[in-house]
């Protein structure tokens, strides 16, 4: 659990006992770091965070400085870098926002005032690969959902994204479908798939002709 420049863990296994074991800061950041989001590959926690230098979520808004730090779940540091495997810095202005798998690949979103991004990771950085409009990334950590190789999300502009490849062994693209305007799902913009909405509980789907169906 993410707190300021700390990570809390919880023991849930049996090792744990009954009711779990807490164990506060069980590593920190430097001071100014503030952490964002969070993901795990390959046994490792990527923990996404962004620079605050005044110390609050505020002070995000005006920083340039944001960087993945790789943990073991294990080691332990009082505020310093020891404890982590590596720590990536993230090239680029604005704020880191989420992380997310795509094909068991970690990438990140990251959103400044003129575009959003995203960026994948190829074993030593973080690169970009494509951008969006400037509120394009998803509302939520919750909006992100991933189908038979297509990453998808409801973006803050209310839009319907999807990151992928749709033919098999090509290259990730960016499609954009439509949009959500009051809960209806309206400007289809791709011919040959189909989508439908219900104003009344939100659910969205995306036929994709064929016989699958991705709930978004």
């Amino acid at each position: 659990v993410g707190d300021g420049n700390s990570i809390h863990k919880i023991d849930g296994t049996l090792a744990g006992g009954a009711s779990g074991i807490i164990s506060l800061s069980a590593i920190d950041a430097p001071l100014g770091w503030i952490f964002k989001d969070f993901d795990k590959w390959r046994g490792l926690m990527f923990a996404g965070a962004n620079f605050a230098p005044g110390g609050g979520s505020t002070s995000i808004l005006t920083t340039k400085e944001k960087a993945v730090f790789v943990w073991n779940y294990i080691s332990t540091a009082g505020g310093d870098l020891d404890g982590f495997e590596m720590v990536i810095p993230v090239k680029g202005n604005g704020i880191l926002e989420y992380i997310f798998l795509h094909d068991g690949v970690p990438h990140i979103f990251i959103r400044e005032a003129a575009y959003s991004e995203i960026q994948r990771f190829n074993g030593t950085e973080f690169v970009p690969v494509r951008r969006l409009g400037p509120n394009d990334y998803p509302f939520s950590k919750g909006s992100i959902s991933y189908y038979k190789g297509l990453t998808m999300w409801t973006s803050v502009s209310n839009g319907i994204f999807l990151y992928g490849s749709i033919v098999a062994g090509s290259e990730p693209e960016l499609y954009s479908f439509g949009s959500i305007d009051g809960g209806a799902l309206i400007g289809v913009k791709t011919s040959g798939i189909y989508y439908f909405g219900d104003g009344n509980n939100g659910a969205y789907q995306v036929i994709i002709p064929g016989g699958d169906t991705i709930e978004i």
